[in-house]
């Protein structure tokens, strides 16, 4: 349950953060990061390496954080169903960040009619061919095994991030739209009472 709040908190953040100029590349190095520490470090077998260590020492005491880092950290799970929502979830910031980019490869400003850069079906694209090439990876590398179930997981993810995007675009356009009809009536309301 713990994972979950630090996973949707981190999307939440990284969503609101990701909107703003300036750290959309911090955003972006620390989603790419987090990526591949959970699809393949997690995966490394250190509990065990930990455990002949502190088998050979003197007693170590538990500490709360030390217990709720490995649980937020650690990617495996007992459950199908966590293991699903967990890929999910991994995939949102992907789904919200790709439809973003705005630059094309000489650096100039580019968008499309949506502004852009980048169509949000391009975007559910990038996001299955990122997991189809993480899950192939992973059963190359012996850091993980292929399953479908983490593909279909993790594109269903980038969907739902590509959602919240749009979402998030239509409120704010008719948010604004509202707001400047108010600033035009208030002005025409100014305007009539100094004549």
């Amino acid at each position: 349950m713990l994972r979950y709040a630090v996973f949707l908190i981190f999307i939440v953040v990284g969503f609101i953060l990701s909107h703003r100029r300036k750290l959309y590349p911090i955003v972006a190095v620390v989603y790419v990061i987090a990526l591949f520490y959970y699809t393949f470090l997690s995966r490394m077998e250190l509990a065990a390496t930990t455990e002949a260590v502190v088998a050979n020492s003197t007693p170590v005491v538990q500490h709360w954080w030390v217990n709720a880092a490995y649980e937020i950290f650690r990617m495996k799970t007992s459950s199908y169903h966590e293991a699903f929502i967990l890929n999910i979830m991994l995939f949102v910031p992907m789904g919200y960040l790709l439809p973003t980019i705005r630059t094309n490869h000489k650096g100039e400003q580019e968008s499309t009619a949506n502004g852009w850069g980048m169509h949000w079906w391009s975007s559910v694209l990038i996001c299955s061919a990122a997991s189809m090439c993480i899950e192939i990876l992973q059963q190359l590398t012996g850091f993980g095994m292929f399953d479908w179930n983490d593909w279909i997981a993790n594109s269903i993810g980038g969907c739902v991030g590509v959602v919240i995007l749009i979402a998030y675009q239509k409120i704010t356009k008719a948010a604004l739209n509202r707001a400047s009809a108010r600033s035009g009536l208030v002005f025409k309301y100014q305007r009539h009472m100094n004549e």
